[in-house]
């Protein structure tokens, strides 16, 4: 466990560093980067990372948006469907903010609304995303905690 101690350490570092959305969700390590005929690092050559999912507990779709979402979420990380848990974070999934704004552009075409693009990275679960776009959406209403203020 050598090497998961080592990765978790620079996810440690990382996250004392880099805002969330800049820390990979995944790490893998390579012992040789695999070159071009020009030297440049060939990407194709890579391994394949199999994404397993991080919750402690797989949380399935319960509605339209979140089925929605882990549609597009599949196409444009190619993971499997039912990898995808709805209680994940986007971040920890691997997106970055060029997914995101491909998220945006996909969910703009087809439930006919402005970018959301900050509300994609804000987002902390893909079914707090899906709540929030059913919330805009006019589907769902959102029930938010609000802080109760002591009494004086």
């Amino acid at each position: 466990e050598v090497v998961g101690d080592y990765v978790n350490r620079i996810k440690t570092t990382l996250r004392k560093t880099l805002p969330e959305y800049m820390v990979p969700g995944v790490i893998l390590l390579v012992t040789e980067w695999p070159l071009t005929s020009n030297g440049k690092v060939d990407r194709k050559a890579l391994p394949k990372i199999n994404y397993v999912p991080t919750t402690k507990s797989f949380i399935a779709t319960t509605t339209e948006m979140e089925e929605l979402l882990v549609k597009y979420i599949h196409e444009l990380l190619l993971i499997d469907k039912d990898a995808i848990s709805v209680g994940e974070s986007l971040i920890t999934l691997g997106f970055n903010s060029i997914l995101s704004l491909h998220l945006s552009q996909k969910l703009s075409n087809e439930l006919n609304i402005s970018s959301q693009l900050a509300l994609i990275m804000e987002s902390g679960s893909i079914r707090e995303l899906a709540m929030e776009l059913d919330f805009i959406c006019g589907s769902t209403p959102i029930v938010r905690a609000v802080e109760v203020e002591e009494e004086w």
